[in-house]
């Protein structure tokens, strides 16, 4: 649909076939819905800084947040209950000492905040689903869609674009959105041409 969040993740190692793949596809996407995440583990170097949209990749899914977690020292006999109250627009959590008095500090409390992971996401370069859980934890909700042009590929997901035919994987991009009839600009183009002509050897390969 028009307003799923969609994730994109890269394999490593990188080169710019993979990352002019992986971003193309972002550009396009993005084009469609305003949902697109892109990350990888490792971050790009600087070989890649004139590929369009290498400033949005990130090293982890950041939607939108779905839980906050307020994390503390506990000490067995320090806090006996747990309660909230919630009074002027604000929420109040209450811990309530037991036998002993509290300890901790306020250096020591951790807020983590845990963004939602998208439901659909697309790998570029991953050969199989193992990688995957380097990022986050597959739940059965997940449907991926795997890209590749490795001849090792598991062909793992719910969608293929795995080809070891393709020369590079800007190819297999082009033609899925060319399948898809998803927009392609000349950013976009400018991207997938500098992937072919890498993976290609300047078309000599």
């Amino acid at each position: 649909s028009q307003h799923q969040e969609v994730g994109i993740v890269i394999g490593d190692p990188h080169d710019i076939d993979k990352i002019a793949a992986a971003l193309s596809l972002y550009l396009s996407l993005s084009a469609l819905t305003k949902d697109v995440q892109i990350v990888s583990r490792v971050d790009p170097i600087v070989e890649f800084s004139h590929l369009f949209g290498i400033d949005r990749i990130a090293k982890e899914f950041k939607g939108n947040v779905k839980a906050f977690t307020i994390s503390l020292p506990y000490r067995e006999g320090e806090i006996e209950k747990v309660s909230y109250k919630i009074e002027n627009e604000k929420l109040n959590i209450n811990l309530l000492a037991g036998d002993k008095h509290v300890s901790f500090s306020e250096n020591e409390i951790q807020y983590i905040k845990k963004g939602a992971i998208p439901l659909l996401i697309s790998t570029i370069g991953i050969t199989d689903n193992d990688t995957l859980t380097q990022f986050f934890d597959i739940s059965p909700d997940m449907k991926f869609i795997n890209i590749d042009n490795n001849p090792e590929n598991t062909a793992f997901g719910d969608l293929m674009y795995v080809d070891a035919s393709f020369s590079s994987l800007c190819e297999v991009v082009t033609k899925m959105i060319i399948d898809m009839g998803w927009p392609i600009d000349a950013d976009i183009a400018q991207n997938l041409l500098d992937g072919i002509t890498f993976a290609t050897s300047n078309f000599s390969s």
